[in-house]
């Protein structure tokens, strides 16, 4: 069942994408999911509510969200690329002992950046965005 039907259907409907099934269920299972899974997690999560889809399916769709802004790509210590839907702006913690990728939403910390980054421009280029990786390890506390 599908729970963020009418969210998903407006999103795609902005991107100019048809609504199928395998739409569907691929992004409803990104929004959900509150995590950043690479292209097998998906087709793991979605082949419960889709059995026909395939993995190549699955990957096409996901390249098409990012293609079309829905979701952003990121590359991850073991090579395999990983996606993350975009509710809201944020930049991400990434575990270095468990390869684990948490959003990191943080307004005072955009302002600085974008303060930042007005009045020290980078040669040549045009910055579109900013999005920070912050590699972190869970912190033993020895009492």
């Amino acid at each position: 069942m599908i729970q963020n039907y009418q969210h998903i259907k407006s999103l795609l409907q902005e991107s100019g994408l048809k609504t199928t099934p395998q739409r569907l269920a691929v992004l409803d299972y990104m929004i959900a999911c509150k995590c950043h899974p690479n292209v097998d997690e998906v087709y793991q999560a979605v082949c419960a509510h889709v059995p026909d889809i395939s993995k190549a399916t699955v990957y096409k769709l996901l390249e098409s969200f990012a293609q079309n802004g829905i979701l952003s790509k990121m590359n991850s210590n073991d090579g395999k690329l990983k996606y993350d839907y975009i509710a809201e702006h944020h930049h991400h913690l990434y575990d270095v002992d468990n390869d684990e990728i948490k959003d990191y939403p943080n307004n005072e910390l955009d302002e600085i950046l974008k303060n930042y980054f007005k009045e020290k421009s980078i040669d040549g280029y045009v910055i579109e965005d900013i999005k920070l990786e912050i590699k972190v390890k869970k912190q033993i506390n020895n009492k």
